[in-house]
């Protein structure tokens, strides 16, 4: 995959098992760059151009996002939603599929049980397992020690319900001490996760970094 910006003539090319690393250190590039970016993800015609074997690709339905680290959450209803027409797939599959009906077929005979002494007529829409996943409210857990844990956790989930593939990070590294995040980093490249990271200021290189400046002159090294 590549990233193209037309404020910068170094094209960005994510390497497997390599991460990539943006410092910006001109605060108002910085800016231009990281709301264009935004844009770009809204469906925009924002300068950045994202394309993977020389065809371009939706920068919304291939690229993450990430620039706050306190609020962001792993329940969105994307997520929710693409995690329980995953579910309902699994529950109408040849595994599952006798044990599904089955338990449909239980509630129906439930609600006549329930409602059967009540003088009154009730109407019970036919039950299907989409309307039984979305009634248990399903969400993920997302209680980890630490960061760098979450990160993962979310990047994996992403990856596997919304397909995505690129995962941009802004400031990050300002929040991890490099050690940990040396490990996170390890750890995502053994999945096999694309990585960039958006500083406005420089930091030690990781060991599977390749690295581009912009510096406060706005020439890139």
């Amino acid at each position: 995959m590549k990233i193209a910006y037309e404020k910068i003539s170094t094209v960005i090319e994510m390497i497997p098992g390599q991460m990539n690393g943006l410092v910006v250190e001109n605060a108002g590039m910085l800016y231009q760059l990281l709301t264009d970016l935004k844009e770009t993800l809204d469906g925009k015609d924002a300068g950045f151009v994202f394309s993977k074997e020389d065809k371009l690709i939706t920068a919304s339905k291939t690229v993450e996002l990430v620039t706050d680290f306190v609020n962001f959450q792993f329940n969105s209803r994307t997520i929710i939603s693409k995690m329980i027409s995953s579910l309902e797939q699994r529950a109408l599959s040849g595994e599952f599929y006798l044990q599904t009906q089955e338990l449909l077929a239980h509630i129906e005979n439930y609600m006549d049980d329930l409602t059967m002494d009540i003088p009154y007529d009730f109407m019970c829409e036919k039950q299907n397992i989409q309307s039984l996943l979305k009634g248990l409210g399903i969400t993920v857990a997302d209680q980890f020690d630490t960061l760098e844990e979450k990160v993962l956790a979310y990047m994996d989930l992403v990856r596997e319900f919304d397909k995505k593939e690129l995962f941009i990070f802004w400031n990050l590294r300002c929040l991890i001490p490099q050690g940990r995040l040396q490990l996170m980093v390890d750890t995502a490249m053994q999945r096999e996760h694309k990585i960039l990271f958006i500083d406005s200021t420089e930091y030690p290189k990781l060991k599977q970094e390749r690295r581009l400046i912009i510096d406060e002159d706005l020439c890139e090294i």
